[in-house]
């Protein structure tokens, strides 16, 4: 995706696609699972099809958002609450931080790492 139109020469529209991508790397669903989503909201794609977007587009997708990509990860290495934000400050991650922790009343973290930590 380095060049300045990398959706150029496909058939769906830039945004069909990022959705798509953005679903296979977020949820654990089988390309025929988001295939089946997609022609819920009228766009008839091939699951093969949707496999050549996340191996084009998936790299570049996560790298870019890797950056700003902060995520709460419990004992057991189920995602708890992801945030993407413009900075990686101190200030968004004491507010990511009270947030994912509200959101799973019943476990309070008894440790907190960052991604290049060992678990």
């Amino acid at each position: 995706m380095s060049t300045k139109q990398p959706f150029k020469r496909h058939r769906f529209p830039a945004l069909a696609i990022l959705c798509a991508v953005r679903i296979c790397l977020r949820y654990p669903l089988s390309y025929q699972d988001v295939t089946d989503l997609l022609a819920e909201r009228g766009l008839n794609v091939d699951r093969s099809t949707v496999c050549r977007w996340v191996q084009k587009f998936g790299p570049e997708l996560s790298r870019r958002a890797g950056r700003h990509l902060s995520r709460a990860i419990d004992a057991n290495g189920q995602l708890v609450d992801f945030r993407l934000t413009a900075r990686r400050d101190t200030k968004a991650a004491k507010s990511f931080l009270s947030k994912a922790i509200e959101r799973v009343r019943l476990h309070r973290p008894l440790s907190i790492c960052t991604d290049k930590a060992p678990t």
